[in-house]
């Protein structure tokens, strides 16, 4: 599978900086909150199996999906791992890549989110850029429900 072109990853980055743009949002692209914001956003547009033509893209279930951290967090553990078949393709290895990022970066001071998965699960725990990507995105969306974009 060389050589193949990760589209379904690149659509979700794509569409997450542009939800970014028409959100006013003011991160400034290469700073960490911009990178936090654009990674939930695709990791949740890519694990939606969001619709990909303008048109199809339904706002609402980008908030329904980052509503509840705890909840977005548990979703995406379980989505990815009922994709490890298939992370061997370039898309999977990308949103991968994002979500450990999202996990492990310690970029700003704070403790990490509660473990969702119980004490027995105590490697599951969010890092700074999930909640920093979280609360930035969950704006992101208001503002582009509100705006009708």
């Amino acid at each position: 599978m060389t050589g193949e072109v990760p589209r379904a990853w690149l659509w979700a980055e794509t569409t997450a900086e542009d939800l970014i743009a028409a959100g006013e949002d003011a991160a400034r692209r290469g700073t960490f909150e911009f990178r936090a914001t654009r990674d939930v956003l695709a990791l949740t547009l890519f694990l939606a199996d969001a619709d990909r033509s303008p048109a199809g893209l339904r706002m609402e279930l980008l908030h329904d999906h980052l509503a509840v951290a705890t909840a977005w967090l548990a979703w995406c553990r379980s989505r990815l791992d009922g994709q490890q078949a298939a992370m061997r393709t370039p898309d999977m290895r990308l949103a991968g890549d994002a979500w450990r990022w999202l996990r492990r970066s310690r970029l700003l001071a704070g403790p990490g989110l509660n473990d969702v998965a119980g004490d027995d699960d105590a490697w599951w725990i969010a890092g700074p850029a999930c909640r920093v990507g979280l609360s930035r995105a969950r704006r992101v969306v208001d503002a582009c429900l509100s705006g009708g974009v």
